[in-house]
């Protein structure tokens, strides 16, 4: 099995799991875990606020984090970084608000003896709302055409094309840092998983 075969099949297992959350999808933000702050109630707070409060939180469901508590994981994928370690040690999460706001985590994975117990954030940004045509693509992104797990962006949905040449914007994860950074689009695009020629 290659790599892009490899990740793809992470991505669709990770999207599966998204999907297969509780039923009940609504959290009282009391039992949420609670995140210190001396401003304005959580439901009050501006988005970059609450991404201010992610950093260093550490969970199991996107639901568990106050910061989170209205917003629903609509996918994300495994960072590949190229280490001979056999374990995954970062992924991106894609979050969407009832508004349609989009927001970008960078996620530790946490291990325990033998699975996955839990993802601690390190980094998260507001990529604001989509255009009708735009969709976030934070798996088979490619840089100079060389596919990079490490890369995600926006780009304009168009169904006739194998590989979204229209980026609107564009980020790099820094495993190293702990970060995500915003890139020049220039020589980014990505390629249409369900395109069928």
């Amino acid at each position: 099995m290659n790599k892009k075969t490899a990740i793809i099949l992470i991505s669709i297992v990770l999207i599966a799991s998204a999907c297969n959350q509780r039923q009940d999808r609504t959290v009282n933000p009391e039992s949420a875990i609670a995140t210190e702050t001396k401003e304005k109630p959580i439901e009050y707070q501006s988005i970059s606020d609450r991404l201010n409060l992610l950093d260093g939180q550490i969970f199991r469901r996107n639901r568990e984090l106050a910061s989170l508590v209205n917003w629903t994981s609509v996918g994300g994928s495994l960072i590949d970084t190229d280490s001979n370690d056999k374990d995954v040690k970062f992924a991106v999460g894609h979050y969407i608000d009832e508004n349609g706001n989009v927001i970008v985590t960078l996620e530790k994975l946490l291990y325990g003896a033998l699975e996955l117990i839990g993802f601690k954030v390190l980094d998260a940004v507001n990529v604001g709302k989509l255009n009708e045509n735009e969709i976030f693509q934070s798996v088979l992104c490619r840089l100079n055409e060389v596919f990079d797990s490490k890369i995600v962006a926006v780009v304009i949905y168009e169904n006739d094309k194998e590989i979204f040449d229209n980026v609107v914007r564009a980020w790099r994860i820094d495993t190293e840092t702990g970060k995500i950074i915003e890139i020049d689009t220039e020589r980014v695009d990505c390629e249409h998983y369900w395109y069928d020629a």
